[in-house]
């Protein structure tokens, strides 16, 4: 980032280079000593201004960047996942109380709690290093606990799990439905990791020509997926969604599953209107970077071809679970591609956040009531401004998300172990809502705050280092912008010395040096 005091610090740079010390002000035995110092000055000033430009492109990337890939931990992606885990635990709790929280869409939480969950999803996919066995291979074990979990509560209660398979897995579909999107998105990383590591890119068409290109590309996928590819797969995978709607039993049919033959070419067609936009904003992540150079414009590409659809074609319950994929690679597509002048936006965003909240309650008025996130919108209009107000809420995310939480949450007040505890009641709070009744199930997922912090919160040994690494990256950074009295800066203030007076005022000029200014 560039310092308050980087104009200063140029205008400096320039004023050294102009003030360089002509022969005529030197005794001769000096000449030779004084040429030295002069190139010698003249290469660091170079130097210099090979940092200042550095730090010019680094604060233009950091405009449109917000993931800089410099090794620092994100902890707004922590705290966000925290809140957003809690909200789930709390909607889940089964009480008249908890289910009035969703229904009453209190904190807009039907267009940000899910959405923001797998946008850092696929941050996070983006900055693991793992491959991508190793990270299925964890999803998979939060996978098989979560569900061993939630059946030894339907055990218990004695409720009959195996015509409810849908609800005995319950909110481990979300990381089933993960580890599918990561099985999808992992070519899409290795693709887009290329192409935002390429330092000079040359592209053929002018943006313009770029969009066009994109658009004829969409609207012929636009056509293949409502016209020709709903027969073939009805003819292919009919018996099988059936047969998949039976074992799943009411879960099953309240997302939409068909339960006879006759439906599932409508079933079918319907979720391919769904795919079209995966499929389509796939397209545009893949084409457009190679016939642009505004890679941080691709991100709006994607965000206004899915919206456009949301907005604008009905959806059923099962879009939900392609919405899944949509921000998920969303969230991989911005780590590494960014989004453009997100930095400016988020900036603006925040500091009149008030204004955007009252937009929020002209578009969706309070007392709107309802899960819209879960059921179908037919109203236009209503889908429209529903619509809108997510869109908003994912660009706050992805333009601001650094401004949400004080990184001294985790390295200054130790609450590192929170994320811990997030983990814990994601795992269990369906277990502890089924089998303790009313008020104990939530004193239970209170007390698992304790138990984190006992495990995870003894030592500050991760706090240390994390405190340590960022003392890092800001020295590196002073370093290179010249501040508290690095080299480069010490050696622009003897050069200033030499051209000024003892007390610092500035030494009478010659004719030469006034006609050389």
């Amino acid at each position: 980032m560039l310092r308050n005091d980087r104009d200063g610090e140029v205008q400096s740079l320039l004023v050294s280079q102009d003030l360089g010390v002509p022969s005529s002000m030197t005794k001769p035995e000096q000449s030779d000593q004084v040429k030295l110092d002069y190139g010698t000055a003249t290469t660091k000033e170079h130097h210099r201004d090979d940092h200042v430009k550095e730090d010019l492109l680094n604060d233009r990337d950091e405009e449109h960047q917000l993931f800089m890939k410099d090794g620092r931990r994100l902890h707004c992606l922590d705290v966000a996942r925290i809140v957003c885990v809690a909200l789930v635990a709390v909607n889940h709790g089964g009480s008249s109380w908890s289910d009035q929280f969703g229904l009453w869409n209190e904190m807009y939480v039907q267009q940000w709690v899910l959405q923001w969950l797998f946008v850092i999803c696929g941050i996070s996919f983006g900055m693991s290093s793992r491959n991508t066995p190793g990270y299925l291979g964890r999803l998979l074990l939060y996978f098989v606990i979560g569900v061993f979990t939630n059946w030894c509560a339907w055990v218990i209660e004695g409720l009959n799990w195996r015509d409810n398979i849908w609800n005995v897995v319950f909110q481990f579909w979300f990381i089933f439905g993960l580890m599918v999107y990561i099985i999808c998105l992992t070519p899409m990383k290795q693709y887009l990791e290329r192409i935002s590591s390429r330092r000079t890119r040359s592209a053929e068409f002018s943006l313009t020509t770029g969009i066009v290109l994109v658009v004829v590309i969409l609207l012929l996928v636009h056509f293949a997926f409502r016209y020709l590819l709903g027969p073939i797969m009805n003819m292919m995978f009919s018996q099988a969604i059936v047969v998949f709607s039976s074992i799943g039993g009411y879960g099953a049919t309240f997302w939409g599953f068909p339960s006879n033959p006759e439906d599932t070419l409508l079933f079918i067609e319907e979720l391919l209107s769904y795919l079209q936009v995966s499929v389509g904003s796939i397209l545009i992540l893949w084409i457009f970077p190679m016939v642009s150079n505004r890679l941080s414009l691709t991100n709006w590409l994607v965000l206004l071809y899915v919206y456009f659809f949301k907005c604008l074609e009905y959806r059923g319950q099962f879009a939900r679970i392609i919405d899944g994929f949509d921000f998920t690679m969303i969230g991989l597509a911005n780590f590494y591609l960014g989004l453009s002048y997100r930095r400016t936006i988020g900036k603006y965003m925040c500091r009149y956040w008030f204004f955007v909240l009252f937009v929020f309650a002209l578009l969706i008025p309070p007392g709107t009531w309802g899960r819209f996130d879960e059921t179908s919108i037919h109203d236009l209009s209503f889908r429209i401004r529903w619509h809108m107000v997510e869109l908003i809420l994912v660009v706050l995310f992805l333009s601001a998300a650094e401004r949400i939480a004080d990184s001294g949450i985790f390295t200054e007040d130790k609450l590192g172990w929170l994320s811990w505890w997030a983990l814990y009641i994601f795992l269990t709070h369906k277990f502890i809502h089924m089998v303790l009744p009313q008020p104990w199930n939530w004193l239970a997922l209170i007390m698992t705050a304790p138990i984190a912090w006992l495990i995870h919160g003894g030592s500050a040994a991760d706090a240390k280092k994390e405190k340590a690494l960022e003392d890092d990256l800001e020295a590196e950074k002073q370093k290179l912008t010249g501040e508290n009295g690095s080299g480069e800066q010490k050696a622009l203030e003897e050069e200033k010395q030499k051209l000024t007076g003892e007390n610092g005022i500035e030494a009478p000029l010659s004719p030469s040096q006034l006609e050389g200014r």
